[in-house]
């Protein structure tokens, strides 16, 4: 229904091999089980790379965004560990 083996729908649940969820997939799959095509996160995340990509402006706004609360939360203005 989604356009992939189960093989392929396996491994990317399983992570398998670096395999992960695609915006595309992820829609085509919510469309199959009725529900809306944004249902999953990647699908969401995916649009909106794209997005940013397209609007240089937008993308600095979020970024500069972005950095600052994570200066905030760290204290430093550095990235934290993980």
């Amino acid at each position: 229904m989604v356009g992939v083996g189960d093989d392929h729908l396996s491994r990317v649940l399983r992570g398998a091999r670096d395999k992960r969820a695609t915006g595309e997939l992820t829609r085509r799959v919510a469309v199959a089980l009725d529900l809306p095509e944004d249902y999953f996160p990647e699908a969401r995340l995916e649009f909106i790379v794209e997005r940013l990509g397209e609007q240089p402006t937008l993308r600095d706004r979020v970024y500069d965004q972005l950095r600052k609360e994570e200066s905030s939360a760290d204290g430093h203005g550095k990235r934290r560990s993980a």
